[in-house]
């Protein structure tokens, strides 16, 4: 079971680090978060969380359906829990069991104290690093999501098959 669990998590970073590139190429001013205000010089992700998430949370539930996902809202601490590292992110949580979750965040480094594009990682693991994910909403299903980031995630979609096909 844990060979099989630690190769899972291999084809999950896998797929998400292979989207993440993917989606550099096709962010743009349209999926962006309608209410991000960049205070100056920011990483490229930053206000791409919504739709990048949704698209990341599809792709994994199309290539292992076996798997429980979810989308997850909330904010990015500090480990004294006082520091806010980012303030309103979005993410996709991997239920491996009703003990453990993985987070996976491809759009990781739009916060100042995270310097991993990327990131899939056991929550336990995450805290012992100082980076705490505050959950405050999730979604198992993509009718519970907003329609902003999903109207986001299509136009994500798009580009991203435009710039595959050109």
């Amino acid at each position: 079971m844990k060979d099989k669990t630690i190769n899972r998590e291999r084809e999950i970073r896998e797929t998400a680090t292979k989207l993440r590139k993917k989606l550099e190429l096709a962010w743009c001013p349209e999926t962006l978060y309608e209410k991000w205000h960049c205070p100056g010089e920011t990483e490229k992700s930053a206000g791409q969380c919504g739709p990048s998430s949704v698209v990341l949370f599809e792709e994994l539930q199309r290539a292992f359906p076996d798997e429980i996902f979810s989308l997850a809202v909330g904010r990015v601490l500090s480990s004294s829990g006082k520091e806010i590292i980012i303030g309103k992110h979005v993410w996709v949580m991997w239920h491996i069991s009703t003990s453990s979750s993985f987070i996976i965040d491809v759009t990781a480094d739009q916060g100042g104290g995270i310097s991993d594009t990327v990131i899939c990682a056991r929550i336990d693991d995450l805290n012992k690093r100082g980076i705490i994910y505050q959950a405050q909403n999730i979604a198992k299903a993509l009718s519970e999501i907003d329609i902003p980031p999903k109207r986001r995630a299509k136009i994500l979609r798009q580009k991203i098959v435009e710039l595959t096909h050109a």
